[in-house]
Parts: C-alpha cells; sequence; structure tokens
C-alpha cells in the first residue's frame, strides 16, 4: 500500500496542516468515511458507531488546533455522506464542553460553580508561589472568603469533574 502524500490535493507536509503526523490526519478522513457508511447502512442498527466516527474525528480536529480551510480539505479528501455541517457541529460541541488546557488570566476565572487552582507567584513567605482549590462563584463574592485564604492570584487553572462513585 503506497503512503498518502495529499489530502484534498494538499501535500500532507504543507504548513496549512500545522506539521500534523501524516497518519492522524489520513485517520481523520478514515474516521469520516467510517461516519458516512455507519449513517447510509443502518441495517445493523450502528448510527451510534457513525457518530462515535464522527467525534473521534472531531475531537482529533481540535487536538492538532486545524484551521477551518484544514478542515475542508479533510472532509472532501474522500466523497462522505456525513455533511461538512455535522462534522462541523461535532467539532464544535466538543470545543464548547472543552475546559481550558493551560494557565488563564485571573480576571478571566468562571462565576459560577466551577472549580480551578488559584496560583500566586512567589513572595517572602512563600518562595516557590502558592495554590489553592477554589470555586468561582465563592471566588467572586465579597467579604465570603475567609481573611487567611486571600491572596493575589495571577494565573487560574480548570480542575476536571471529580471521579464518580461506583454505585453499590
Amino acid at each position: 500500500m503506497t503512503e498518502q502524500t495529499h489530502i484534498g490535493g494538499v501535500n500532507i507536509t504543507a504548513p496549512l496542516w500545522h506539521k500534523a503526523p501524516p497518519d492522524e490526519l489520513t485517520y481523520i478522513v478514515k474516521m469520516l468515511s467510517d461516519a458516512s457508511f455507519h449513517y447510509a447502512d443502518d441495517s445493523g442498527k450502528e448510527w451510534g458507531k457513525g457518530r462515535l466516527a464522527l467525534d473521534i474525528a472531531a475531537s482529533k480536529c481540535v487536538q492538532l488546533k486545524l484551521s477551518y480551510d484544514a478542515l475542508e480539505l479533510l472532509y472532501k479528501d474522500k466523497p462522505q455522506l456525513v455533511s461538512f455541517s455535522q462534522f462541523m457541529d461535532h467539532i464544535l460541541s466538543g470545543l464548547r464542553e472543552a475546559r481550558p488546557t493551560a494557565w488563564q488570566p485571573i480576571e478571566t476565572t468562571p462565576r459560577d460553580e466551577t472549580r480551578f487552582l488559584a496560583y500566586c507567584p512567589p513572595e517572602e513567605a512563600f518562595p516557590k508561589g502558592r495554590m489553592m482549590m477554589w470555586s468561582g462563584k465563592m471566588f467572586h463574592t465579597p467579604g465570603k472568603v475567609p481573611f487567611h485564604l486571600q491572596f493575589p492570584a495571577t494565573h487560574w487553572f480548570a480542575l476536571p469533574a471529580p471521579p464518580k462513585e461506583p454505585k453499590p
């Protein structure tokens, strides 16, 4: 089997692909094709597999930080039965659910019950800096934060949801 050198007519090493590994790009095209197959033939009641393939393709695109033009070329590389709108909806859905994966400026902390780490840079009492867990609601409620917990935080980082306890 020959290695694919182009996707959507563009060389797989072009800057458009943001140095994404070629096998990752061809995998996205494969997942789109798999989604199309499962949506087209539901004789085995496999629409769930189609949605899963579309979710995998969308997740990979987000992970690789591909541009709209790159997404369009991936979609057009092979004939698809899944619409481009469906593909984009899955990408946008994943982005809406995603939490920041890097430290954010403290001014952008959530104001709801989202839990996050707040970071305070080094100072005399804490030469390595310090971090504390907060919820957005508590962080933004004046007078509710005990004095010993107040500190000049500069950044925050979203925490994942806690693990689900197994049911007995």
